[in-house]
């Protein structure tokens, strides 16, 4: 999971990052704020495993199957990483659970789920654009044309590269990879006087032959790292399959495997131009079906090994031990963040804006009125673009009302790749924010609405801005400084030190 930066050429980059790094970093991007959802999902697929009744038109069947299809496709909306993983994993409780259907039926409500998952998704899926270029191939072009899905088609490609060493994926899973091996080595032994189905086998010795072969010639070692208990989890579940703790547990597992195997030969083109954003988008889904497979193969493991006096002591021991060690991290990882931050600040809980009572407090001030008197309708005025500058944006970012632009380049840029005129749009909006300060054009205020206006330090010139920036829309701005600004048809509503907030009259 090291991947070349376009920044640094020959320099591998770590995508190394997992939930509790997340909470910690509070980096509230879709992967995380997902989370609790695409464990619902996960529950949704037990309900589809385990669905009452026995016929397919029942309207509480039905009824059961849109539901859970609805609650599926909002992970599109919300994470579109997360619904072809956890949509798959519906399919697979659904197609093999014990519900008691013949298959045409569970392939019937299979279409239901997935039709409702669309339809009741569909005002947002019809209007998504998603942030993918397609690649350059003839093949890509056809399927751009695909409603809806195609962007996403014609933007997968095949990964030549480096590939993921053993010790790079064990030193990220390891602790699970470690549990997965000995269930699948204790239910094994547990199921070998069970019979396999001839076909079953042959197939499985041929496609671990082909897993062997692919994974010395390419060379791609997590073909066998991965692949064989893939192949061993599918005998081991047709031996034996029955809806038991080990068999939910070794299909998570499965699914997990397969999952990290995809980065290894393809990708999504993004804005970075490499696997770096699948991989970290899918180990993502791989950390959370692992953690949830691990709980239950120890529980699993409990049951069919406590048999001794060895193995109800040392199980427990050697589970205490990795909890004991887990828990550190959260911890030192938290105080060290902390640290580096803001080594010599006072912990001020949870107030993001806190450190402004000492740096800015004009702005404190003006952005608690806002909160307070602040419509739904307003829109405000406001320097914007310089990525990565926090005193750009912080207004509307802090209150929620809408500006014009705040954060230009990558972040809005990276979300827009499927538009070419987006880059034009966003330098014509900086341009706008500058006509906007210098004369208020009618015609610019009607176009976007403005009905306030932020005076602060980085509209003055006044935030140690040296240089000026083309991605920026910052002061000085031109007649700022005079007592008549912003002119009529404009009334003071708040004036505090450095920051002023400007009301549309009427």
């Amino acid at each position: 999971f090291y991947e070349d930066t376009p920044a640094i050429d020959d320099d591998p980059e770590p995508i190394t990052e997992f939930p509790a790094f997340s909470f910690v970093l509070a980096d509230l991007h879709p992967h995380l704020m997902a989370l609790p959802y695409a464990l619902l999902a996960l529950g949704i697929a037990w309900l589809l495993a385990t669905l009452p009744g026995t016929g397919w038109r029942e309207p509480a069947t039905l009824a059961r199957a849109i539901i859970a299809g609805g609650v599926l496709g909002a992970l599109y909306a919300m994470n579109s990483w997360d619904l072809p993983s956890y949509l798959a994993v519906a399919a697979l409780a659904l197609l093999f659970g014990p519900n008691g259907r013949a298959l045409g039926d569970r392939v019937r409500l299979l279409g239901i789920v997935a039709g409702a998952a669309i339809l009741l998704w569909s005002p947002f899926i019809l209007r998504f654009e998603s942030p993918t270029a397609a690649n350059t191939s003839a093949a890509a072009e056809s399927l751009d044309g695909i409603p809806v899905v195609g962007g996403v088609l014609a933007s997968i490609a095949g990964y030549t590269g480096e590939r993921t060493s053993p010790g790079e994926y064990l030193g990220f899973f390891g602790f699970f990879y470690v549990v997965a091996i000995i269930l699948i080595v204790a239910t094994a032994w547990s199921r070998r006087d069970g019979e396999t189905d001839p076909i079953m086998l042959r197939g499985a010795i041929v496609t671990g032959a082909l897993v062997v072969l692919g994974a010395l010639l390419l060379p791609a070692p997590l073909l066998l790292l991965c692949g064989l208990p893939i192949v061993l989890i599918v005998l081991l579940i047709d031996r034996d399959p029955r809806f038991s703790l080990a068999n939910v547990a070794l299909g998570l597992l499965a699914v997990a495997f397969g999952l990290s195997l995809i980065p290894e030969f393809f990708y999504i083109l993004d804005v970075f131009s490499n696997r770096m954003n699948t991989i970290f988008k899918v180990y993502y889904q791989v950390w959370v079906l692992m953690a949830l497979a691990t709980a239950l193969a120890i529980a699993a493991l409990w049951t069919a090994l406590n048999r001794s006096l060895l193995t109800r002591v040392a199980l427990p021991a050697f589970i205490a031990l990795i909890l004991a060690a887990g828990l550190i991290y959260p911890a030192v990882a938290a105080y060290q963040w902390l640290e580096w931050r803001s080594p010599e600040r006072e912990w001020q809980g949870v107030d993001g804006l806190a450190y402004l009572a000492g740096s800015n407090p004009d702005e404190r001030a003006a952005i608690t009125w806002l909160w307070e008197n602040a419509g739904a309708d307003d829109v405000l005025l406001a320097a914007g673009g310089c990525e990565w500058d926090l005193n750009v944006g912080r207004t509307a970012a802090a209150t929620g009302i809408p500006t014009i632009i705040g954060w230009g380049g990558g972040h809005e840029g990276a979300w827009h790749l499927g538009r070419p005129d987006f880059r034009a749009e966003m330098d014509q909006r900086l341009e706008d924010i500058s006509a906007l300060y210098a004369s208020r054009p009618q015609a610019l205020i009607d176009q976007y609405g403005v009905t306030l206006i932020y005076v602060g330090r980085s509209e003055l010139g006044q935030d140690g801005t040296s240089e000026p920036d083309p991605g920026c829309a910052t002061g000085p701005f031109e007649g700022i400084d005079d007592p008549s600004f912003p002119g009529s048809g404009w009334e003071l509503a708040f004036d505090q030190g450095d920051a002023k907030v400007f009301r549309r009259s009427g």
